[in-house]
């Protein structure tokens, strides 16, 4: 395999909903390009000009897939398509390579700074079990934004969903003057979205996982027909949201 990236990635468990979970070569594919993408920006020549290939993208070709997954390029193509049209990915084609964009990879692939590692050693057990059920009690944990310089940190449930929202209405994830302007009030939408999926055989993590599938599937809806949303319109919908995906 050609420039072989180093270190680790990270895997969520939410790929077991996915339904190329239960397509090997699919499944070996999706996972074959989170280890390829770019875990840091870098420069480089794409259609005859100097571009910067970001974090979480990758510049390849069918063919160097193919050869390094042993997936079939007619499959190889398929697939490609079909997590695009999930808004898994983005593609922009060449007639040599193409640029692949893995969607909401900073939201999936975080890592602790080391500062941030050194306050986890010092927390109390009690403070540990707190973060780990990731309880709001009240206001001032809930309008808490990522972080306002250095790495960009999510830690709370209602972090990522206004996070998701932000990347599904078309924003950067690290865009930390939309957090200044638009934070607070987001996550009031967000915290009553949490709260109305939540449900006692839920766990945290379920809860924020179908939340955040709620404000994907909608948003695609919405941009699908031409329309203007904002999370407010998401919470009238997710009643509806709710039904229809209960019945599929």
């Amino acid at each position: 395999m050609k420039n072989k990236p180093d270190g680790w990635i990270k895997l969520h468990r939410k790929i077991l909903d996915n339904p190329i979970s239960e397509k090997p070569t699919w499944a070996w594919l999706w996972i074959y390009l989170l280890l390829r993408a770019n875990h840091q920006d870098k420069e480089f020549i794409f259609n005859g000009e100097k571009t910067i290939c970001r974090r979480g993208q990758i510049l390849t070709g069918r063919t160097d897939i193919s050869k390094s997954t042993r997936i079939p390029p007619t499959t190889v193509e398929r697939i490609l398509n079909y997590l695009e049209s999930e808004h898994q990915i983005g593609q922009e084609k060449t007639s040599k390579n193409r640029l692949i964009t893995i969607r909401n990879y900073n939201q999936y692939q975080q890592t602790d700074s080391k500062a941030d590692s050194k306050k986890k050693d010092k927390r109390t057990t009690s403070g540990q079990q707190a973060d780990t059920n990731k309880n709001i009690k009240n206001d001032k944990e809930v309008y808490i934004e990522p972080s306002a310089q250095g790495e960009y940190i999510i830690r709370t449930s209602l972090q990522r969903v206004v996070c998701a929202y932000k990347v599904a209405s078309g924003h950067e994830l690290e865009d930390r003057k939309w957090d200044t302007l638009n934070f607070k009030r987001c996550s009031k939408s967000a915290k009553q979205l949490l709260k109305y999926f939540k449900e006692d055989n839920m766990t945290e993590e379920d809860i924020e996982n179908i939340t955040i599938d709620c404000i994907d599937d909608l948003a695609k809806k919405f941009n699908d027909k031409g329309l203007d949303w904002t999370i407010e319109t998401i919470v009238k919908h997710a009643s509806e949201w709710q039904k229809g995906s209960k019945r599929r």
